[in-house]
C-alpha cells in the first residue's frame, strides 16, 4: 500500500527531487510536470483514506490477538470485510 504523494509529478507522481527525467506509459520520457489542483486534491484524499485504513488495520489486529475470543472473531471479520482489490 503506497501512500499518493499530492505533490508527486503529475504523470508519475514521483518528487520533484527526485524526478529528473522518467518514463511512463501514457506520457512517454518527460521531465516532472506539476500536477492540477484536482490531482492534488484526489492525492490528499487518498492520504487521508490510506492513513485510515492503516490504522483501523491496526486496532482490528489487535483485536484478533485479544483474549476475549468474540473480539478475534469480530475483527476477523472486519479486517476480511477491508480486503480489496485495489493496489494501494
Amino acid at each position: 500500500m503506497t501512500i499518493p504523494n499530492p505533490m508527486g509529478c503529475a504523470e508519475c507522481d514521483i518528487d520533484r527531487d527526485r524526478h529528473a527525467r522518467q518514463y511512463s506509459e501514457t506520457a512517454g520520457w518527460h521531465t516532472w510536470q506539476q500536477p492540477t489542483q484536482q490531482q492534488i486534491k484526489d492525492r490528499m484524499r487518498a492520504r487521508r483514506e490510506t492513513a485510515q485504513a492503516r490504522k483501523l488495520t491496526k486496532e482490528l489486529e489487535a483485536q484478533l490477538y485479544a483474549e476475549d475470543p468474540s473480539d478475534r472473531a469480530d475483527a476477523y471479520l472486519a479486517l476480511q470485510a477491508m480486503e480489496s482489490d485495489e493496489p494501494w
